[in-house]
């Protein structure tokens, strides 16, 4: 069991199982008709930690299908315990077993993210633009 620090709260950080999906999915703010799918086969086949106190997942980070991690979230009623922070240590030990560099995208002006994963020695490289296209 991992101590999440200051706050003593018993925290297991593991792999994510296939029975998250439906809360991970759930949580997530670009949900569509296919990503429950999508984070189900992101669950079962790419590298994906949560952390779980009391036997309940309250914080998750998946790898993305291009080798980078996102969908790290933290339940209101945990954050700033720390725990995002040792969900993504665990991801990017397991991500540098294969590849040369681990790294994420943030949605701008998400100043808790930033302040975090530079605590975590994370840098800003570059800004980036999405584009959504959707059919008529």
């Amino acid at each position: 069991m991992l101590n999440s620090g200051c706050m003593y709260l018993d925290i297991i950080i593991q792999r994510l199982s296939k029975i998250d999906a439906p809360l991970v999915n759930d949580s997530c703010r670009y949900k569509s008709a296919f990503s429950l799918g999508r984070t189900l086969y992101q669950i079962e086949h790419l590298p994906s930690f949560g952390a779980y106190r009391d036997g309940q997942l309250v914080s998750w980070c998946l790898t993305q299908f291009s080798g980078y991690f996102g969908m790290m979230f933290t339940l209101s009623e945990v954050r700033r315990l720390g725990i995002a922070s040792l969900v993504n240590a665990s991801l990017a030990s397991e991500l540098f077993k294969f590849q040369e560099h681990v790294f994420c995208y943030v949605l701008f002006g998400n100043k808790a993210s930033y302040k975090m994963l530079e605590k975590l020695g994370y840098r800003q490289t570059c800004i980036i633009d999405w584009l959504t296209v959707t059919s008529k």
